[in-house]
């Protein structure tokens, strides 16, 4: 639980900082942000099966959305389908690659690339990615990932 609503913390960080310092003008959020939103509230209640099918209507809206691949890959690892959880990592990862082609300094695609390879269960590529991206910003709660990634390598997750 602790390192799904550790996900959800840097899932939230991507909200971009000026919307949230102009939180009292009237903001226009896209549907699947908003879906992503209901998600969240279903992974507090610990509803895996509900935020599953909510992420699976955000990716029908957008495909391209690395971090619903994430977060329904994670969903998918506690209602135990394993083969369900690498699709969405390789997905993740697939659309992460994509993203530092275009960008190589992105530090936002080499930590969900490196999310998406913990779900491949490939922890060596994934802390090296996530230090890459904390190295370049500094962020504590990818620090704090990288840790989470560490824990699950140790103890054969």
């Amino acid at each position: 639980m602790r390192k799904i609503l550790l996900f959800i913390a840097c899932a939230m960080m991507s909200v971009p900082q000026f919307a949230l310092a102009q939180a009292p003008m009237r903001l226009h959020i896209a549907g699947d942000q908003k879906l992503m939103f209901d998600a969240m509230q279903k992974v507090m209640k610990r509803d895996w099966k509900g935020a599953e099918m909510i992420y699976t209507q955000v990716l029908a809206i957008n495909g391209g959305n690395v971090d619903a691949y994430l977060q329904r890959g994670l969903m998918r690892h506690e209602l135990g389908d394993e083969a369900g959880q690498a699709a969405d990592g390789r997905k993740a990862v697939m659309l992460a690659n994509s993203g530092l082609q275009a960008n190589p300094h992105d530090a936002n695609a080499y930590y969900q690339r490196g999310m998406g390879e913990r779900l491949l269960k490939d922890y060596p590529a994934a802390k090296q990615d996530i230090a890459t991206a904390v190295k370049m910003t500094g962020n504590a709660t990818w620090q704090t990932d990288l840790q989470a990634v560490e824990f699950d390598e140790k103890a054969g997750r």
